[in-house]
């Protein structure tokens, strides 16, 4: 055990109702029809406890013997986030980032970068008790919700896989029986936001009760389109709306029966962040990548081509939750669940941030005649991926002293459809990709967690949890790749391809390019497949006109589709690209030859593992209000599988992560001059075994790091022959289990309650993460068949994780004040600050090692023993400088009447909180701009 595993620790929760990590009643309280003495308030304040079910029941979070903290969404509302996205910077540990649509969730610095098909998080989300396997689909169901409760550390003896790094569970207001009780709220923004919700509880008889509750939420973009596009929409508008029924019966006091089903919906112009990827052009940024980054005085301002993006999700879901209860140890409970995700994407984002003199640099004198053909190009993706998935649980359990447990099983099958398609108009030997497959993952898993109290001051607890899980999947992935001669036989040649009037197939008669199943995928079958997907050619498409020929022979003969023989004959309709002025068409436009070189790779691959879960603790009250445990706990993170390399080649699988804490901690409530604070502070120890990175790396480098010493592949499954002739420079999305890692650090927060019914609350982290012993792993920034220099294996031992703040705090200041005269009532403000010490983006931590090693031009190059470079490449920062964000709001309760305004991000920080950096790409997510507005809500 390290000297690391010895930090003091501790448990943490946002422990204040006016904090950012605002913690809730079970139920929240009835507005008052008049102001309460300030004894009254303060004492009203003082007696709320914030619930938790981290041991899968409920208890006060000052009882809870872990690191947990409960986010009220009515509280956070009140500074305007109202949604899962822009949970991000509430509480300490915790971040929350959109990348294009996909949700990523990491906790103390434990998070994934894989949020495709064949990948899974690392902190399992749960919604009423039922695990979500894709976050995107909870976007839009923030509505409704009593809490949200974070637990930090592994959870998966209680929660199951994928919860190495924590667990968030969502939890809606169940309906109350013999109630009849409504809310209606509507509000407005800026950025035209409009806002309305609404609730009703209707009971029947004291046994039956209905809730109904739904939200309509819908705002323009938050970016601006600047270009030469004015009527195409900027990202970042949104229009989520949702529903949710519920009925709960009991018709006695041991059994409940809860029936639920919920719909959400949520359409938008998607979340592409800002591209700063032009200035990776010397040409235009000039001598400093830095300088030209800086010289962009609003990175909101963007600009699109001809076409913009359309995303949506549509998300539905039905749950049943029986519980039986019996008058000794034996209590009962099934939940059972399933859920339907939808999402789509139709367009492209914008191709650029806007700068100085753009429109002369871009379409103007300083173009180099490329203006045109930018206002031209259509390349454009679509995407119509699907997840569906079924949970059932049955659980035995105990809450009652001195023994509490838990004994059951779970079932969880998911069934995802991934069809996500590409074009690349005015390109030359690259014109789109297609992703076309089906993913299955299916898991069981036993469990079993007890509590024993030894004393009345004194408990013991251990659990175990044994998880069987598979996943298997089966389609076809392509890469386009079209070629065409020029006048002096120089090859390759642009080819329009998705200009108005184009089409994709999302129904494909083809699923394998090798039409016959000999092994060989001749010309005309990559044609043909090629053609099976699209459904209409644009009117200034060239790919039909310079195939013409070919695709008429093959549609008159079909017997040619599958001939080795068959030469695709050359045709017309070559162009001459200001980007390529060394590519020169014959005048008549005729092509000198074509050929078609497409790369299409059957995916069929499954693999299965097993693996133990568990946890032990100790916990001691040395007072009624002074809590001290200790625990340790172990999770895992699934394991998986790449594409294959060639068609039904090798599919290289990763192992498990596995994620064991180390913690002790402390709980603590007591009186400061007679007034309620508390104190919770743990420290904590997270060794992390076989991290999975995920990185584009070149076939070639991929091979040598799974080949044994004997040349033979090693963690694959399926064949083990490379397919003859496979393009070995092909650079692929790759997972594997690059190194082991650790995090450790002191967590804290607390709250005080002062005098004229002011609460200061604040939560705190001190975090360090940083990869411990790992073999070198290729520098992924650099593109293997383009700078084969640099995209080589470098150390990455020692470096800090990524997007691993070394501190991090969140403080609120609360004040209610009773106001008396002809409208009585109580009028609250709060102000909350965050703040986040810098971090890096990616694994690297911005370093330049050619620069670092004085890195030489190797023999055979004009320049050998040459510096390769001179000075750092600024591209390669991707450090994310220090930031604070400030949120405020006013309201005024009177009666069931609620007033109230609120400004979040309230100073309008710009912050680049997440970046995508590589040797073609730099981009980058901000934060929310300024947002402020009003809200009226009405109960009865």
């Amino acid at each position: 055990m390290t000297k690391h595993r010895y930090v003091l620790l501790a448990s943490v929760g946002a422990a204040i109702l006016a904090t950012p990590a605002v913690a809730q009643d079970r139920e929240p309280p009835a507005k008052a029809a008049q102001a309460p003495s300030d004894d009254q308030a303060t004492e009203a304040d003082s007696s709320k406890d914030i619930i938790v079910t981290g041991d899968r029941r409920e208890q006060t979070l000052q009882n809870y013997a872990g690191t947990a903290a409960v986010l009220s969404p009515e509280q956070l509302s009140k500074v305007g986030i109202n949604n899962i996205e822009n949970l991000n910077d509430t509480l300490p540990g915790l971040r929350v980032q959109n990348f294009n649509g996909a949700v990523d969730i990491a906790l103390r610095g434990i998070g994934t970068n894989q949020n495709t098909e064949l990948g899974d998080p690392n902190v399992a989300t749960h919604f009423d008790e039922v695990y979500i396997p894709r976050v995107q689909g909870l976007t839009n169901a923030y509505y409704d919700l009593k809490a949200v409760e974070v637990n930090f550390g592994p959870q998966g003896t209680l929660r199951g896989r994928n919860a190495s790094g924590g667990s968030l569970n969502f939890i809606s207001y169940a309906p109350e029986l013999g109630k009849f009780k409504g809310q209606l709220e509507g509000g407005y923004g800026n950025f035209d936001q409009v806002s309305v919700k609404a609730i009703l509880n209707v009971p029947f008889g004291d046994t039956l009760a209905v809730r109904l509750s739904g939200s309509f939420d819908k705002h323009s973009a938050y970016y601006r389109n600047v270009g030469r596009f004015p009527n195409v929409q900027a990202p970042y508008a949104d229009d989520n709306r949702g529903i949710r029924g519920q009925i709960l019966w009991e018709p006695s006091t041991s059994l409940s029966v809860l029936l639920a089903a919920d719909y959400n919906t949520q359409a938008s112009t998607g979340f592409n962040g800002s591209n700063f990827s032009i200035f990776l052009d010397p040409t235009i940024a000039g001598p400093s990548f830095t300088n030209a980054v800086n010289s962009v005085t609003n990175p909101r301002d963007v600009l699109t081509g001809p076409l913009g993006e359309q995303y949506g999700v549509d998300h539905i879901g039905y749950r049943a939750r029986i519980t039986y209860k019996t008058d000794g140890l034996f209590n009962v409970q099934y939940i059972g669940s399933h859920r339907d995700l939808r999402t789509r994407s139709d367009g492209t984002g914008p191709f650029s941030v806007a700068f100085p003199n753009f429109d002369e640099v871009l379409y103007g004198a300083l173009s180099r005649g490329t203006g045109a053909e930018r206002l031209d190009n259509y390349s454009q993706g679509l995407g119509r991926n699907g997840s569906f998935s079924d949970f059932h649980e049955l659980r035995f359990f105990n809450d009652s002293e001195p023994f509490k447990y838990s004994l059951g099983g779970n079932y969880f099958n998911e069934r995802q459809r991934t069809f996500v398609t590409s074009v690349s108009d005015y390109n030359a030997f690259f014109q789109g990709q297609e992703f076309n497959t089906r993913t299955r993952s299916e898991t069981y898993a036993f469990y079993g967690d007890a509590t024993y109290s030894i004393t009345k001051k004194l408990r013991l607890t251990a659990g175990i949890r044994y998880t069987n899980d598979s996943k298997s999947r089966t389609g076809v992935i392509s890469r386009l790749f079209f070629g065409g001669g020029a006048g002096d036989f120089n090859c390759c040649g642009y080819f329009r391809l998705g200009t108005p009037g184009f089409q994709f197939n999302t129904n494909r008669t083809l699923t394998s390019a090798d039409i016959n199943r000999d092994g060989i995928l001749t010309p005309g079958e990559q044609l043909t497949f090629f053609l099976d997907g699209v459904r209409s050619f644009g009117a200034r498409d060239t790919i039909p006109i310079a195939f013409g020929q070919a695709i008429a022979q093959l549609r008159a003969n079909p017997a040619l589709v599958s001939d080795p023989n068959f030469v695709i004959p050359a045709g017309p309709g070559c162009i001459n690209s200001a980007f390529n002025p060394g590519y020169v068409c014959r005048p008549d436009g005729q092509f000198t030859y074509n050929f078609v070189a497409n790369t299409v790779n059957d995916q069929a691959a499954r693999i299965s593992t097993n693996f133990v879960d568990w946890r032990v603790r100790g916990e001691y009250d040395l007072t009624d209000d002074n809590l001290v445990y200790a625990l340790v706990s172990r999770g895992h993170k699934a394991a998986s599988f790449n594409d294959n390399l060639g068609s039904l080649g090798p599919a290289p699988f990763f192992r498990p992560e596995s994620v064991t804490l180390y913690e002790i901690g402390s709980k603590n409530e007591f009186k400061v001059f007679g007034r309620k604070a508390t104190l919770n502070l743990s420290g904590f120890y997270n060794d992390y075994k076989d991290q999975q990175l995920t990185a584009l790396l070149g076939v070639q480098s991929i091979i040598q790091q799974i080949t044994g010493p004997n040349g033979q592949l090693v963690n694959v499954t399926g064949p083990q022959v490379l397919p003859n002739g496979f393009n070995q420079n092909q650079v692929v999305a790759f997972t594997y289990n690059a190194a082991n890692s650790e995090t450790y650090g002191i967590q804290g927060s607390g709250s005080i309650i002062l005098p004229g019914k002011f609460k200061f609350g604040a939560d705190f982290l001190w975090l360090e993460a940083r990869v411990g012993n790992a073999q070198p792993v290729q520098d992924f920034r650099f593109q293997a068949d383009v700078n084969g220099l640099d995209s080589v294996p470098r150390p990455i031992a020692g470096r800090r994780l990524p997007y691993s703040p070394r501190f991090q705090i969140n403080a609120s200041l609360a004040q209610v004040i009773p106001v008396g005269g002809p409208v009585k009532g109580l009028f609250d403000w709060l102000v909350s600050v965050s703040w986040r010490s810098s971090s890096f983006a990616t694994i690297f931590n911005s370093q330049d090692f050619a620069f670092n090693n004085r890195e030489t031009f190797p023999a055979g190059d004009p320049r050998a023993g040459q510096v390769r470079v001179t000075q750092p490449r600024e591209s390669l920062n991707d450090r994310i400088p220090d930031y604070f964000l400030v949120n405020a709001a006013i309201g005024f309760s009177h009666g069931n009447l609620r007033l109230e305004a609120y400004a979040n991000n309230l100073l309008d920080n710009t912050v680049a909180a997440g970046l995508l950096v590589n040797q073609f790409n730099n981009s980058r997510f901000f934060t929310n701009p300024r947002l402020y507005g009003t809200r009226i809500r009405v109960q009865f």
